[in-house]
């Protein structure tokens, strides 16, 4: 019976191994086919371990590709499953001591997600690393203003609470830090800041630098616009009344000096072109009048110099008819 059974199974044995090897064939077609291998890039953050405390690596670069390798089906799953998390490319630091290293990739955080189709392989074996011991500095905080002040205003002095911040992080970072600045921006709009801002840590050209830990990270900032006074120069304008005795005539009428500058808001003082001065009354005068009175001056407006000035009336006799 059972020499039966092996002589069924090897008669036209080539027709059965070429029908097996066709299955498998046609098998592996279809899953090529409705399964294809592909390939898709992601984007792993570059992690570092057993770093020393007290010490800050900087990576180039910090970020590299990864290739996911497998059937699509799972690629695309273990891509879909990443796509909310933060994949990570580790390399370990351990032993490493101060200056520049070139450090191998030792493991990805997307490797326990994988099964055995599927293969994630980093664009590049190894990153540049520079390590440097974490130092502290103390500067004091000033005030700047983001734009250009609207012509006939100035700021006053500013209060900045506190007056100093620490920086601290990598020495050649820390190192690069020239001013910390607070930058504030009123108008004549909105003439008062008083509020928290943003400390920012500058380097020699301005820029700021990125990377290093600002203590605290805001300051109370009071500053205040005002506008600044127009000033303006004006012709002054003797006032006179009456009439001298008859045959007399007025021949002649000046002020000392001839004109004053004038000093005030600019709505007010750009619409002042002259002075009065109080009146001069020449009412029977027979000689000249010469005589000391104020400037009539509107609210608001400030001289600079005297509010007294001097008019004087020539006067002459006239030619009679």
């Amino acid at each position: 019976m059972t020499a039966m059974r092996i002589k069924n199974i090897l008669s036209n044995w080539p027709y059965k191994l070429g029908a097996f090897v066709l299955a498998v064939i046609l098998t592996s077609y279809v899953h090529a086919v409705l399964n294809p291998e592909t390939t898709i890039t992601i984007t792993a953050q570059v992690r570092t371990e057993g770093l020393k405390e007290g010490y800050v690596a900087s990576l180039s670069p910090n970020k590299i590709p990864i290739s996911v390798t497998g059937p699509k089906t799972e690629v695309e799953a273990v891509v879909e499953e990443t796509r909310t998390q933060d994949i990570a490319a580790w390399i370990d630091l351990k032993g490493l001591g101060t200056g520049k290293h070139e450090v191998k990739i030792s493991r990805l955080s997307i490797d326990e997600k994988l099964s055995e189709n599927v293969k994630a392989a980093p664009a590049v074996s190894s990153v540049k690393v520079t390590i440097e011991p974490i130092v502290s500095r103390t500067l004091p905080i000033t005030v700047k203003i983001s734009t250009a002040l609207d012509v006939g205003w100035t700021a006053g002095n500013p209060t900045v609470e506190p007056s100093k911040a620490t920086i601290s992080g990598a020495e050649s970072l820390v190192a690069s830090v020239r001013r910390l600045s607070v930058y504030v921006m009123p108008t004549p709009e909105k003439p008062l800041i008083d509020e928290y801002v943003p400390i920012r840590a500058l380097d020699a050209g301005g820029a700021e630098v990125l990377g290093v830990r600002v203590v605290p990270d805001a300051a109370h900032v009071v500053i205040k616009l005002t506008e600044s006074p127009a000033t303006r120069t004006v012709y002054i304008s003797p006032r006179v009344t009456g009439h001298p005795q008859y045959p007399y005539r007025v021949a002649d009428v000046a002020a000392s000096p001839e004109t004053v500058v004038v000093k005030g808001p600019s709505e007010i003082i750009n619409k002042i072109s002259t002075l009065d001065t109080e009146v001069v009354d020449i009412s029977g005068a027979v000689q000249n009048v010469v005589k000391k009175v104020n400037l009539s001056v509107p609210s608001g407006v400030e001289i600079e110099g005297s509010r007294r000035v001097t008019v004087s009336v020539r006067i002459e006799m006239g030619t009679g008819n």
